[in-house]
């Protein structure tokens, strides 16, 4: 397989008003994102990145969900996606909304 990674540095967006027509691509993510987050189940969310971290994911039935990103608001918990500060096997669910796109190195996400 072909490695993904980018050679250049790639800045992910801070948040979907940044994208072109990007609250309105949110909603839509949203409304196709409800039915699934409604099935999911467990103790621990990650919300992975800026975008994700805007996600509304209120249909989830896992009740502590953590934000995480390397800069921005309102993260729980800064930290570089790359390098996750959390033990293996202690989260349940994983949101990365437009996260692998922004990422120099999606393979290794």
């Amino acid at each position: 397989m072909k490695p993904a990674r980018l050679s250049q540095t790639v800045v992910a967006p801070g948040c979907w008003g940044d994208l072109p027509w990007g609250n309105y691509y949110r909603e839509a993510l949203e409304q196709q994102l409800n039915p699934w987050l409604a099935k999911m189940y467990g103790f621990h969310l990650l919300k992975i990145g800026n975008l994700s971290a805007e996600i509304n994911s209120e249909a989830c039935a896992v009740s502590h969900q953590v934000n995480v990103s390397s800069q921005g608001s309102p993260m729980q918990v800064l930290a570089d996606p790359l390098h996750l500060p959390f033990a293996d096997k202690s989260v349940d669910v994983c949101l990365l909304a437009h996260t692998l796109p922004w990422c120099a190195d999606p393979h290794r996400l």
